[in-house]
């Protein structure tokens, strides 16, 4: 099987990075520099027609989304490497990917309304960012006690918590004060730390093949 990864360094796409790298699978990365606007080109919206990364290529077959692409990959490969073993009903089964959905519908805008506020007006950037910072705290004040000194599961990481990772890195990035929020910082800074994690940021910074 040929898996092929289109990825920009410290894009969303980290988080299929991580998926990918938990997974132990060999893959390729093709960089698609949003800097460089790479993912305006024709080339690339021939793969991926949204102009978005990442797009993950399976034997010719294009995936988008990270919901999408996590979810596909854990049904294929993940076991429990990528969320927990859960063999109940249909729609238990599927509480995963709900979880996946509100990180890509819910958390995943509010992060970019701190980080790039200047996507979502024409107008008046701080009352963008000033909007991402006040839902973006209410999410971390309701957390907090759910995920204590654990991960989003309890005991068992997920790759839920490499995504709430690479958003709170983000939105601190974009000025969040991820400091008022010790739980949720302490989350970021250990899944950070998770072998997986660390492959992937790794690999951003590697040569990238052309898929």
């Amino acid at each position: 099987m040929q898996l092929t990864l289109y990825y920009s360094p410290g894009a969303c796409s980290r988080v299929t990075l991580n998926a990918l790298e938990a997974l132990e699978l060999d893959y390729q990365t093709v960089l698609i520099s949003l800097q460089a606007a790479h993912h305006k080109q024709p080339e690339y919206l021939a793969i991926n027609p949204n102009g978005k990364v990442p797009a993950l290529m399976i034997d010719g077959q294009v995936l988008c989304q990270n919901a999408m692409i996590i979810w596909t990959l854990h049904r294929m490969f993940g076991g429990s490497r990528l969320l927990p073993e859960n063999n109940g009903s249909p729609i238990e089964q599927h509480e995963f990917l709900q979880d996946l959905c509100w990180c890509a519908d819910t958390f995943h805008p509010m992060v970019r309304q701190n980080r790039a506020p200047a996507r979502f007006t024409t107008g008046d950037e701080a009352g963008v960012r000033e909007d991402g910072v006040a839902k973006l705290t209410e999410v971390c004040e309701r957390l907090s006690p759910r995920i204590g000194d654990g991960w989003w599961y309890g005991e068992q990481w997920s790759i839920i918590d490499g995504y709430l990772c690479w958003g709170l890195d983000t939105a601190t990035n974009g000025g969040f004060p991820i400091e008022k929020f010790p739980v949720m910082q302490s989350l970021a800074d250990r899944a950070r730390q998770v072998p997986s994690m660390q492959r992937a940021i790794a690999r951003e910074t590697q040569v990238t093949v052309d898929g």
